[in-house]
């Protein structure tokens, strides 16, 4: 990605070669949001193809490693963009960091809502700008505005706003110890809350359980330090809670390669 934000319309031949560029980089660093309105795409094998349930939301998030392809017969829009460039702790939408998700927009005034903000994104995008001012609070609105849906009109489970409210908890918990803490149990007792409602409560909100969370944080750690970091994988596996065997087993199950092959890959990028 050129900017920290960008977003195509991909009902023209250029902006569809533009989405379906794949980074084969193993550190996807954006995430993104597809706003499917007719036709079909793809990520990895599951394909969103029908064609009564449209138009849908998908949220790509970087952590997960594929991008949204678009059929030929697609269209709608998509926004990619890095998180760390904008204010997370304003945004709820960012407490599901960690999980992708689709829903279909069935209101038709939420329908025309979502459409015109990618109808304003797409030209600030290819503007010639030297600040992104435009595009971060275009992309706010949009967030905004899908957390809004998400909580009231989606097709998704039903939560209650104590749910959302543990679980928001519970992440920001998850960010400042997951060097330290890996147990479910620790993130319970700091909530003043038993085991199994952190776990049905967070399960509910974001579609995956309290351990499935803080390994995937470690896990998205652990890639970082590997690319960014010259420690040795002993002391990066020391650091997030791990033997070196373990660490190796771990990392092998989420990425497909070992941490030492992870590492000259990308150094080879």
């Amino acid at each position: 990605m050129k900017k920290p934000i960008e977003c195509c319309r991909f009902s023209q031949s250029q902006s569809l070669q533009t989405l379906q560029r794949n980074d084969h980089h193993y550190e996807k660093d954006f995430s993104e949001i597809i706003y499917l309105t007719k036709g079909k795409g793809a990520v990895n094998t599951f394909d969103y193809e029908i064609q009564d349930n449209l138009p849908r939301l998908i949220y790509v998030p970087k952590s997960v490693n594929s991008v949204f392809i678009p059929f030929p017969d697609a269209r709608g829009y998509a926004v990619r963009f890095k998180t760390e460039f904008l204010p997370v702790n304003k945004v709820d939408f960012f407490m599901h960091y960690f999980s992708s998700y689709d829903m279909q927009v069935v209101a038709e005034h939420q329908q025309k809502a979502i459409l015109h903000l990618f109808e304003l994104m797409q030209p600030e995008s290819v503007a010639e700008a030297e600040e992104d001012t435009s595009m971060h609070y275009l992309l706010l609105a949009l967030l905004a505005k899908i957390e809004f849906i998400r909580r009231t009109d989606g097709d998704g489970d039903v939560y209650k706003d104590r749910d959302y409210d543990v679980c928001k908890r519970f992440m920001q918990l998850l960010e400042a110890h997951f060097y330290t803490s890996h147990k479910v149990s620790f993130y319970a007792r700091e909530l003043h809350i038993t085991f199994r409602s952190l776990n049905e409560m967070v399960l509910r909100v974001t579609g995956k359980t309290v351990l499935q969370l803080i390994d995937m944080r470690r896990y998205i750690e652990a890639r970082k330090l590997l690319i960014q970091s010259d420690r040795s994988i002993s002391e990066i596996a020391y650091m997030l809670g791990f033997t070196r065997t373990y660490f190796t087993r771990f990392f092998q199950k989420k990425a497909g390669v070992t941490p030492l092959y992870f590492r000259q890959t990308c150094q080879l990028v």
